[in-house]
């Protein structure tokens, strides 16, 4: 191209604008779209209480960067940043004691504990979630571990979103 040669670039929904100087290419602009991803798992259930175990997502709900995997029950961060990273947990009726664990690189990251009182008013069912800011690096790789007696009709989704 000739001096003033307008380049647009375009990668999984990122934008570079480039211009040409008569040597070289420019960047003018960088439009970043930011990374989000989220994995669940519907209608599994767990009887273990004694130790934590990771959740069995099965679907991809969005994911525009590749990045969450169900084989590997992960989403592993494709481009270093700031994230907001939300693990929750939706258990029908006969959860009573939960502990979840949000991993970052095969180490727990967070752990909270919820107690639900049960009885016989007890109807509906309950969400238990973790949720924070995260500096993460390209690479490092998330995880939901529980440790709960899960009934059938659970709900549990990581979720990971890139700040612009």
């Amino acid at each position: 191209g000739g001096v003033g040669t307008t380049l647009l670039m375009y990668c999984q929904g990122d934008r570079a604008d480039l211009s040409f100087n008569g040597t070289e290419w420019v960047p003018q602009s960088l439009y970043l779209t930011p990374h989000a991803s989220q994995m669940s798992a519907a209608g599994f259930s767990r009887s273990i209480y004694t130790a934590y175990s990771t959740i069995p997502f099965d679907t991809v709900d969005f994911d525009n960067a590749s990045t969450a995997d169900t084989s590997t029950e992960r989403i592993t961060i494709g481009r270093a940043g700031r994230y907001q990273v939300t693990a929750r947990i939706y258990d029908s009726v006969s959860t009573s004691h939960v502990t979840i664990y949000l991993m970052k690189n095969g180490s727990i990251l967070e752990e909270k504990s919820f107690i639900k009182h049960v009885s016989s008013l007890t109807t509906g069912g309950i969400e238990f979630s973790v949720s924070d800011y995260l500096d993460l690096a390209a690479g490092d790789y998330l995880e939901f571990f529980i440790k709960a007696g899960i009934s059938t009709g659970s709900l549990a989704r990581l979720t990971a979103v890139e700040q612009r």
